[in-house]
Order: structure tokens, then C-alpha cells, then sequence
């Protein structure tokens, strides 16, 4: 995986309230960042429109790339959080997680199974 760490500090800098719990549990490739920006805006919009108390006890726990996809995992959602979480989880099986071509698609590296743009794939 290509190092993505100035990329996830800005991440858990930008949504401090999603991610401040557990900042070192975020780790994904950086094709994925405007996914996971997207992901994480959309899931801190709707936290905003919860009652305060609500608000503060809803967290990430993981973000990571597991069988070639994004896993975004929370500790709790509303049902708006978590289809927006399985739509980012279902796409970020067709992203490049090198270069964020939409042309991906997965294969075994090593043992590992990447989702990877046939360019990036024959690198």
C-alpha cells in the first residue's frame, strides 16, 4: 500500500469529531481518499443534524481495505450513515486504489487481493 499518512492526518484533522477516538485505526490506500473525504463529509453532515448528546457518543472505530475493499466501520449509525457507508463500500471496488481510476477491478498481489486499474495492475 502506497503510504497515505499526510493524507489520513488531514482526514482526521478535517472530521475530528468522527475520528478522534481512534485516529490510528485509519489506514487506506490513497486511491481512495476522495472516497473516503466524500464518505466522511456525508457521514459528519448528518451528524450535525443530531441532538448533541447523540452527536458526541458516534464515532469511527476502523477505517482499512480488507479483500480489496474499503471497510469504514462506526460504533453506531443512522440508517442514512450506513447506506452511505455500504454505497462507499461497494464503490471502492471499482476504484483504482493507486491512481482512483474508475476502471478497477480486483486482483491477488502477493497474496493480498487489491483493487487495482489494469494500468496500475501492470506496473
Amino acid at each position: 500500500m502506497i503510504d497515505n499518512k499526510t493524507n489520513i492526518e488531514a482526514l482526521v484533522n478535517k472530521y475530528p469529531d468522527l475520528f478522534s477516538k481512534h485516529p490510528r485505526n485509519i489506514h487506506f490506500p490513497a486511491g481512495w481518499n476522495s472516497l473516503v473525504e466524500t464518505l466522511s463529509a456525508i457521514i459528519q453532515n448528518e451528524l450535525n443534524e443530531l441532538p448533541l448528546e447523540v452527536k458526541s457518543s458516534i464515532f469511527v472505530l476502523q477505517v482499512k481495505s480488507k479483500f480489496g475493499g474499503l471497510r469504514y466501520y462506526m460504533n453506531e449509525c443512522t440508517p442514512q450513515m450506513q447506506g452511505a457507508i455500504s454505497m462507499a463500500e461497494s464503490l471502492s471496488l471499482q476504484i483504482c486504489e493507486k491512481c482512483s481510476s474508475y476502471s478497477a477491478q480486483a486482483y491477488v498481489n502477493n497474496g493480498w487481493r487489491v483493487t487495482l486499474c489494469t494500468q496500475c495492475h501492470n506496473l
